[in-house]
């Protein structure tokens, strides 16, 4: 079986289970929340799996591939690594749980994984230190930044980004596997559709929003916010009071604003101007990796992603109930 080890866990996943674990996901997602308006996202999702579904067999080069060897130093693209490769991968997230990502320097055994890779996909620019920094020994790797023509470290969290990343990863995997590349791909198509409805999500709650405002302590979600048609705001560590005053203005010029904090960055700014503004500080998930505490058991990216889709919800005003 492949395994995927994310913050210091390892867990299995069967051949073909990221087929079955998406179509769980998508059900339960709808049902938990937003009900009417993700109903098309469950029908998108549901068709992608019974087209999976139909294929009687992979071929005899997928059951005599070997295991792709995987690092990199992102919850993401290890999640999306481990549901494209089935039992055919096995990916190793170097940046152990709790450890802040951007500043985190692998030991011995990280960088031995590292040079182990049959794969190794950065993030690029620098980013992830771990795995920016550290090039794989005999095998290929992947840039992201590169791959997706963006200059966005934090791409995961525009659900567009995401789903081009799901074709790049696929496409490296496929490269650095050839003989694994028909799992690879049916794999991919049906993250891909899950990707989207989460998209679509995205979409229809924030679409209802009257608010358009973020503020938050860094640009982290400056381009999903662009992509979804809100305006982000950056307050410094340590603003002094016309930067304050400006954003307090901001605030209440624009009705309802989501001012949030972030997992490994200082929030002295960001709660400087809720408190001034009387507005509540939200906390919304960057998701590189666990933060420290870590994440609700059975977390995934697509929970994590609608944790935060929720949150933005409630700050901005959203109107999202059922009809």
């Amino acid at each position: 079986m492949g395994s995927a080890r994310v913050g210091g866990r390892a867990f299995a996943r069967p051949l073909l289970g990221s087929v079955e674990t998406l179509a769980r996901r998508s059900v339960s997602r709808v049902a938990r929340s937003w009900r009417a308006a993700l109903a098309g996202a469950l029908a998108v999702s549901t068709a992608s799996t019974l087209l999976c579904s139909c294929t009687t067999s992979l071929g005899p080069s997928v059951t005599a591939a070997p295991v792709l060897k995987v690092v990199t130093g992102a919850y993401p693209i290890a999640e999306a690594v481990s549901l494209i490769g089935g039992s055919k991968v096995s990916v190793d997230d170097v940046v152990p749980a709790g450890d802040d990502p951007l500043t985190y320097k692998p030991g011995p055994s990280q960088r031995d994984a590292i040079e182990a890779a049959g794969l190794l996909i950065a993030v690029g620019g620098g980013f992830i230190p771990a795995t920016d920094t550290s090039p794989a020994g005999q095998g290929p790797s992947l840039t992201m930044l590169s791959a997706l023509g963006t200059s966005d470290p934090y791409f995961w969290l525009d659900p567009a980004l995401m789903n081009k990343a799901v074709t790049a990863i696929a496409k490296a995997m496929d490269g650095a596997d050839p003989r694994a590349a028909p799992l690879f791909n049916e794999n991919s198509v049906s993250l891909s559709a899950e990707v989207s409805s989460l998209d679509g999500d995205f979409t229809r709650v924030l679409s209802a929003c009257p608010g358009k405002l973020l503020i938050g302590p860094d640009q982290a979600f400056s381009s999903m916010a662009t992509e979804f048609g809100l305006k982000a705001k950056v307050v410094s560590p340590d603003p002094d009071q016309a930067q304050i005053e400006a954003l307090v203005s901001a605030v209440h010029q624009s009705g309802p604003a989501a001012i949030y904090s972030e997992p490994w960055v200082t929030d002295a700014g960001v709660v400087a101007v809720a408190t001034v503004a009387h507005v509540r500080l939200h906390s919304l998930d960057t998701i590189v990796d666990p933060p420290p505490g870590g994440w609700p058991a059975g977390a995934t990216y697509f929970a994590l992603m609608e944790q935060d889709l929720g949150t933005l919800s409630s700050a901005l005003g959203c109107n999202n109930n059922e009809q």
